[in-house]
């Protein structure tokens, strides 16, 4: 129960909570393992996704401590760990039902490229990715002004990481062009 202060660390664990009960694939797989334990093939089938996004959505809710599982033979069946998160869902759901219209109008949380943000091991890549992209392409001044040009845009759109490696970068691939140049009219 939160108090009249809630501390930073049950802020932020609350927030995770909610973070991944956020994905309609995973709410559905609570849902459905409200009734009782199942293997991920009926999962499958009533959630009608993939095998493997139920795969990995499980794991996430494994992870996160909200599904357990257990082994009978070649079979892995999943449960909720938590008997109580159906009815935090069902609370929520009578909190948000008045709200429906504005709920759909809310932005959702993006970000440049679908990267979410803080999410280094997507983000660097795709940086370095344009970094390269913008050295081959375009030479000196143009690889500048394109690479704050591609920086701003991630920037603007929620990535602030992906846009501060693609300025670095721009500014980076600029000085190696200047130094290639330079050696040039040296010899």
């Amino acid at each position: 129960m939160l108090t009249s202060k809630p501390d930073a660390t049950t802020t932020a664990t609350l927030a995770r909570l909610f973070r991944v009960l956020a994905d309609p694939t995973r709410l559905a797989i609570i849902e459905l393992l409200e009734e009782g334990e199942l293997p991920v093939r009926d999962l499958v089938a009533a959630v009608g996704s993939s095998q493997p996004r139920v795969s990995t959505h499980l794991a996430c809710l494994r992870h996160c401590g909200l599904v357990e599982t257990e082994r009978r033979g070649r079979q892995v069946l999943y449960r909720l760990s938590i008997p109580r998160l159906p009815d935090l869902l069902r609370t929520a759901a009578g909190i948000a039902a008045p709200r429906a219209e504005h709920l759909a109008t809310c932005p959702p949380r993006r970000s440049g490229l679908g990267v979410m943000r803080g999410d280094r091991r997507i983000a660097l890549p795709i940086a370095a990715a344009a970094a390269a992209v913008l050295c081959c392409a375009a030479p000196g001044l143009i690889t500048f002004v394109a690479g704050l040009g591609l920086g701003a845009w991630f920037g603007a759109h929620g990535s602030w990481l992906l846009g501060l490696v693609t300025v670095a970068a721009a500014i980076a691939a600029t000085a190696a062009i200047r130094r290639r140049r330079s050696r040039r009219c040296a010899r």
